[in-house]
């Protein structure tokens, strides 16, 4: 038995991801069937289950949570809550459900596989915090049994499709053939998977931080000239560093999937710093404008008027 498996949606804060699952092949059904063709008699229903350590709490509609299987006690025990019933002979059936499933998976901030040790080293890097260079990882283990005799039925899933906006999700395949039984007379599929931001989430963070630190370094060197040097400064330009004090938290607002607590290591290496130096600037250019002497703002105000009256005078004399 084939599966495929399409990524819906991934929460980096709730640290689960949801899948959603389609039967595309039974080995039961021979390749050359056609419809009309007499069904074979000989396919039994097929019990699918997945490790239930490795599910979310929950899964159903969010204001009215179903739990997953009969008992709230969680167990180390073989699974023995079928998460779906395939039922070959019903697909035939125009009123027969379709051969889908959902599951949504909890993610764990592993170094490595499902069960390995943990790496206190690497927990931040599978952190929100570490946006947008954050990842994680889980893992699907699942198997399939006959109804009437639990006897193992083989399977095998293809790599992940579907997108998960703004995230980027790999199959990291421990063996050649995830479908070979580990222990005789157990055959199970064991498929981890590895969930970081996309390509183009990292770039747009990076960019937005060098563009954060390019604007706030041209201002500090502006407010610097105008102090060191005594370069005038328009008063017009007082209003460049206040209203970029409030762009930089919008632009923030705008990074895709980034949290929205501020805290995040991007946070510390990039708004925080910029802010801080930005709100240095302003104060240094309104410190400037403040305690210029009065000369130099009549001049500015009437644009140098006094010089050219002092002119006609000398002209008429």
């Amino acid at each position: 038995m084939n599966l495929s498996v399409d990524v819906v949606t991934v929460d980096p804060i709730a640290r689960v991801m949801t899948l959603d699952w389609q039967v595309i092949d039974d080995s039961c059904i021979p390749s050359n069937f056609l419809i009309g063709d007499p069904f074979p008699s000989n396919c039994p229903l097929v019990n699918i289950y997945v490790d239930q350590n490795l599910l979310a709490p929950f899964q159903g509609n969010g204001n009215q949570p179903q739990p997953i299987g009969s008992s709230a006690l969680s167990s180390s025990a073989l699974s023995s809550t079928p998460i779906f019933q395939y039922n070959v002979s019903s697909l035939l059936l125009y009123a027969s459900s379709s051969a889908v499933f959902r599951t949504t998976l909890a993610m764990y901030s592993r170094s490595g596989a499902i069960g390995g040790p943990v790496n206190n080293r690497r927990a931040l890097e599978r952190s929100p915090e570490n946006y947008p260079f954050d990842t994680y990882a889980t893992a699907v283990i699942m198997f399939a049994q006959t109804n009437d005799t639990s006897a193992f039925v083989t399977l095998s899933i293809d790599d992940p499709t579907g997108i998960a906006f703004g995230y980027y999700v790999k199959a990291k395949r421990l063996f050649e053939d995830q479908s070979a039984p580990v222990d005789p007379g157990f055959d199970f599929v064991y498929l981890p998977l590895v969930i970081s931001r996309a390509a183009l989430v990292k770039t747009y963070a990076i960019v937005a931080i060098m563009a954060m630190w390019s604007i706030t370094l041209c201002l500090v060197a502006i407010a610097l000239k105008a102090v060191v040097f005594g370069h005038t400064m328009d008063s017009a330009a007082l209003v460049v560093p206040a209203a970029t004090l409030f762009a930089f938290t919008s632009l923030r607002s705008t990074l895709p999937g980034a949290p929205a607590q501020f805290g995040a290591i991007i946070d510390f290496v990039g708004t925080l710093p910029a802010i801080a130096l930005l709100l240095v600037a302003t104060v240094i250019c309104l410190m400037a404008f403040l305690l210029r002497r009065p000369a130099e703002r009549h001049t500015e105000r009437h644009g140098g008027g006094a010089k050219d009256e002092g002119t006609l005078t000398q002209d008429s004399s």
